[in-house]
């Protein structure tokens, strides 16, 4: 069976939107070890995926959008902590 339209790398390529393996994606994120990337993927549920055949790609927008999410949340919980516990009278 023949696939309709184009494949899924042809929609990116002439962007730059589309990271391809291990080495785009490290550089990307400014890591220097893939295990901190599979590190970030399981602690962080970080959206990386592969193509067919095993090689990692990840699209930089969801990346980016990603990263910002997160580290509004973390601000968030870094300030909900140094609040405290309210202790409110009854």
């Amino acid at each position: 069976m023949k696939a309709i339209g184009k494949k899924f790398s042809e929609y990116f390529d002439d962007s730059g939107e589309l990271l391809r393996g291990r080495r785009e994606i490290m550089a990307f994120l400014k890591v220097k070890s893939w295990k901190t990337v599979k590190r970030y993927q399981k602690k962080y549920n970080l959206p990386i995926l592969r193509f067919p055949g095993g090689r990692p790609v990840a699209l930089r927008s969801v990346l980016i959008r990603y990263i910002i999410i997160a580290n509004e949340l973390m601000e968030k919980r870094k300030k909900d902590r140094q609040k405290g516990p309210s202790l409110t009278p009854l």
